[in-house]
């Protein structure tokens, strides 16, 4: 068993102000600015800088993100750094080799993706064109009292399947009606017929 003693040290900051309020600003102005002190009062270095604006930071936060070795808590332990030294060369040899590995897709290969995605989406405007046709049709049939209720009329990939269908409904429903050529009732023969 080994004995140890030691003392922890707290980085503390002293800020000139608590609150810092900005006044309006219009767009497409200069903006507006406020000097603040920041002071150090412990004896030793300590380094700050914002989240959002910092590049070294930012950049290293995409390798260490690549980094395995993370926990439930969503921490790795890595050594300690000195004020404003960089993340260990390992780890940007070993960023530096999954991005080089990564494939950036050639001029030809975006072109081949773009006409594939074209004739997909003409493919699903036609398919689209073709149930509201069917829809349409049957809509027609129904509100013309044409179909009847146990019958409907089959949905095909041809066009014209579905106006010959609603044909054959039609030709039922006007000889049912005595087949009469001058009585036009709910379907005349303009409407239903070829």
């Amino acid at each position: 068993m080994v004995m140890c003693r030691g003392k922890g040290l707290e980085p503390r900051l002293e800020f000139e102000r608590n609150l810092v309020e900005f006044g309006p600003v219009l767009p497409h102005s200069a903006g507006d600015e406020q000097e603040i002190a920041v002071r150090n009062p412990c004896n030793f270095p300590i380094e700050f800088y914002s989240l959002e604006c910092d590049r070294q930071y930012l950049e290293e936060e995409k390798i260490l993100r690549l980094m395995r070795g993370w926990d439930e808590y969503n921490t790795i332990l890595l050594p300690p750094r000195r004020v404003n030294e960089k993340l260990p060369e390992e780890l940007t040899n070993f960023y530096d080799g999954k991005v080089s590995q990564i494939s950036v897709p050639s001029v030809l290969d975006i072109y081949c993706i773009c006409l594939h995605l074209e004739q997909v989406k003409k493919m699903e405007e036609a398919e689209q064109m073709k149930k509201e046709q069917a829809e349409a049709a049957a809509a027609a049939a129904s509100e013309d009292g044409t179909a009847d209720a146990t019958e409907t009329a089959p949905i095909s990939n041809e066009l014209s399947a579905p106006t010959a269908a609603t044909a054959t409904t039609a030709e039922k429903a006007k000889s049912s009606q005595g087949g009469d050529e001058d009585n036009e009732g709910e379907c005349g023969s303009r409407e239903c017929g070829s």
